[in-house]
C-alpha cells in the first residue's frame, strides 16, 4: 500500500498484511493522487505542489523518474491495458 504525506513530500510504502511501515521515499511537492499500473508494475503519484509525477517502481519501491507537467493536475486514471496515464 502507499500513502502521500502532503506535508513531508513523501510517499510511504506500507505492508498491508502486517501494517507496518516498509519504506518512505522523497517525491515531488505536496504529493496528491496515486494511480496504481499493474501491467508495468509501477505507482504513479502526482506531486501537485511541484506540478510533476513521479513514478515508483513498486518491485523496488523505489522512485525510478519524476516527469514535468503542465497545468497543475488534480486527478489521473490508468487505461486498462497498462499504455498510457491520463
Amino acid at each position: 500500500m502507499y500513502v502521500t504525506n502532503r506535508g513531508s513530500n513523501t510517499v510511504t510504502v506500507v505492508d498491508a498484511l502486517e501494517l507496518r511501515v516498509e519504506k518512505t521515499l522523497a517525491v515531488g511537492a505536496a504529493p496528491g493522487p496515486i494511480a496504481v499500473n499493474p501491467i508495468k508494475n509501477e505507482i504513479y503519484v502526482l506531486n501537485t505542489g511541484s506540478d510533476s509525477l513521479s513514478v515508483i517502481d513498486a518491485a523496488r519501491n523505489e522512485v525510478a523518474a519524476t516527469l514535468e507537467m503542465r497545468g497543475s493536475p488534480v486527478a489521473m486514471s490508468v487505461s486498462g491495458d497498462g499504455s498510457r496515464a491520463f
